[in-house]
């Protein structure tokens, strides 16, 4: 839900977009404001990936929702998780290539799967 200045790297955490307008939104800085996220192509910031293995080397459990597998540096952090002992839960509309190092493979909507286990973890 978070958007960034592309020249600035300012963060917007309440930017609102109206359909009707056709211009890109900008920043005071003159940049262009994108959502936050990673997209194809496009490196991980080294930082977030380095804290990302230490906590893959710690986490006991870890859910692995909507992916593939293949796309890399990703596709690995169910395979470092696993060789420190975490259980893997897969949550994914069909079987993926790293289904078979999973502990539970649930099949089926995220947003169908995931409200259920909060809901069962509930009660």
């Amino acid at each position: 839900m978070r958007s960034k200045c592309i020249k600035c790297n300012k963060y917007y955490d309440d930017l609102s977009f109206d359909e009707n307008v056709k211009s890109v939104p900008g920043c005071g800085c003159g940049g262009i404001i994108r959502p936050d996220v990673v997209w194809f192509g496009e490196m991980l910031s080294e930082s977030l990936l380095a804290k990302s293995y230490e906590l893959l080397r710690e986490c006991q459990l870890l859910f692995v929702i909507g992916t593939s597998g293949y796309v890399y540096p990703a596709a690995s952090f169910p395979l470092l998780a696993k060789e420190n002992d975490a259980y893997l839960v897969e949550i994914n509309i069909e079987r993926t290539n790293i289904s078979n190092i999973m502990d539970e493979v649930l099949l089926g909507p995220a947003g169908e799967i995931l409200p259920e286990i909060i809901r069962k973890i509930k009660n």
